[in-house]
């Protein structure tokens, strides 16, 4: 009976395999596109609008790019300020030409086409290929989601990443250094990318990325003005959300456990030793990072590390930077478990609450998903 059973299984599942990834492709782009649409009706196209009315007001009235606007409060009642730096609004200068709607929807394409230029260099490198299973995947996956329903700048940043790593595979670190350096010059966190470059011996290479961010750092003071610069200062030191749900970090994660913040219950409240939790936490990381670097012999295998190891260490490193990891991995997942826990829904990260045993489990699986991914890059692939 069983042996009878087994070819009818397997063809039914041939004959259901089309239909399905189709089901879950199509399901998928709609979850994807509804949250985008009710971001910009009820958010002010959230990130995206927040960093277009900084612009937008800046460019036509020379208003600080730091003051609250419609963009700035966020649906949990909360303001967050605007902590892109100065320099790199010339980014949304251009969308500030279309009204807020059309813009936002723009950047979403430009977006997408950063991201499929970023995977056409990591197929010339390696071969990889787009299937429909990777298709499904990276629609449900928690970084697509929230880069399309913020509007940040992941998908944009991920073209010199994967160009950097491009250039590093063949030994041409100047280029390397030159395209680290337009990325650090816009997210200061991936500073551990020269301390990679410099412990490989490429002193020529970090000095160029060194001279990148220089000339866009004098670039933009002499356009901004040194008081852009302050205001940037002054908006990442009054940062209170770490403890949100979307923060990978190791920061996020104790935030969210130990601080009382409103959305989730905490395990207890070591509000006073948080910080010092995180920073030991962090240098923790950062030494078993930088053994785990020597034992690992491929430039594919350090990137990642060294690329994970930022994000976790960073402060707010939110589940979009996520996709930065992709031209380290070729492409690839990053095992099963990592990768379930960021198909979880976003909307799911609250549920349950307040419960420390939620905030622990799903509601830190941004967290769970990013330390199991580093803990996978300490080891060759």
């Amino acid at each position: 009976m069983t042996a009878a059973l087994s070819p009818r299984v397997a063809r039914l599942g041939r004959d259901l395999t089309l239909p399905l990834t189709a089901a879950l492709l199509v399901t998928g782009i709609v979850r994807l596109l509804l949250p985008v649409k009710a971001s910009c009706d009820l958010l002010n196209c959230d990130d995206f609008g927040r960093f277009w009315y900084a612009t937008s007001e800046w460019w036509s009235h020379g208003t600080s790019l730091y003051a609250l606007n419609p963009a700035s409060v966020s649906a949990d009642g909360l303001a967050y300020l605007n902590l892109n730096l100065p320099h790199t609004h010339l980014l949304f200068l251009p969308f500030t030409a279309l009204p807020i709607g059309a813009a936002a929807a723009a950047w979403l394409i430009a977006g997408l086409v950063a991201l499929a230029a970023s995977l056409l260099v990591i197929h010339r490198e390696t071969g990889w290929r787009i299937t429909w299973a990777w298709l499904v995947v990276a629609v449900w996956w928690m970084p697509t989601h929230v880069q399309a329903v913020t509007g940040q700048l992941a998908w944009f940043l991920l073209v010199p990443l994967t160009l950097a790593w491009a250039a590093a595979r063949h030994e041409r670190w100047l280029q390397a250094g030159a395209w680290i350096g337009l990325a650090l010059a816009v997210k200061p966190f991936l500073l551990p990318m020269l301390v990679w470059m410099l412990w490989r011996g490429q002193l020529r290479a970090v000095l160029v990325s060194l001279a990148v961010v220089v000339a866009i750092g004098c670039g933009g003071l002499a356009l901004f003005g040194i008081g852009q610069y302050q205001e940037w200062r002054e908006a990442i030191a009054g940062v209170q959300w770490y403890g949100r749900p979307l923060n990978a970090s190791l920061w996020g994660w104790i935030y969210r456990a130990l601080v009382p913040n409103g959305r989730t219950a905490t395990i207890a409240d070591l509000s006073g030793i948080a910080l010092d939790l995180s920073l030991v936490s962090s240098a923790l990381v950062v030494v078993v990072a930088w053994i785990a670097c020597g034992r690992l012999r491929s430039i594919d295998d350090q990137w990642s590390l060294v690329l994970c190891t930022s994000l976790l260490i960073c402060p707010l490193g939110w589940v979009y930077y996520g996709c930065f990891l992709l031209p380290g991995w070729r492409a690839r997942w990053p095992g099963t478990l990592a990768t379930a826990c960021w198909l979880i829904p976003t909307p799911w990260l609250g549920a349950g609450q307040p419960s420390p045993l939620a905030t622990v489990l799903w509601g830190s699986a941004a967290s769970w998903g990013l330390l199991l991914i580093w803990v996978r890059s300490l080891r060759a692939s």
